[in-house]
């Protein structure tokens, strides 16, 4: 229902966004604070469309990656899996490890004490390891 659709996403953008977003940040960011400014570049950066396929997205990646498990042993360029070690979104220890280990040409590299916005925290670390895959 297109119609019902749109005025539950425009009602819940009014009502429920306000207070439900901030706390979703400080979980994203968690352990690490959202950065200095971070609401204000990201407020209105993206369109109400693109923030409703991100969460359809969302509830779809477990099953996506199931069907792309069988792909990724097909993969012909070098991947790189950067992940923090505290990050409480993914349990990387167990998801995080899979494609390095079905992929033929990848690695896995661990940020300890840093969250799920590795790249926020952690870029020294992530160029690093863009720059070993990429000198190949």
């Amino acid at each position: 229902m297109p119609v019902a659709g749109s005025a539950i996403h425009t009602l819940a953008s009014i009502f429920v966004d306000p207070f439900l977003l901030p706390m979703i940040r400080r979980i994203m960011f968690s352990p690490q604070e959202v950065p200095e400014g971070y609401d204000s570049r990201v407020r209105g950066s993206a369109p109400d469309v693109m923030l409703l396929a991100e969460g359809d997205d969302a509830a779809l990646m477990v099953p996506e990656i199931a069907l792309n498990l069988v792909l990724y042993a097909k993969c012909s360029v070098p991947v790189v899996v950067v992940v923090g070690t505290a990050d409480r979104i993914v349990e990387n220890r167990r998801h995080g490890r899979v494609l390095p280990a079905v992929t033929p040409d990848a690695s896995y590299v661990e940020l300890p004490g840093i969250g799920r916005m590795a790249h926020h925290f952690g870029q020294t670390e992530i160029l690093r390891a863009v720059e070993r895959i990429a000198s190949r």
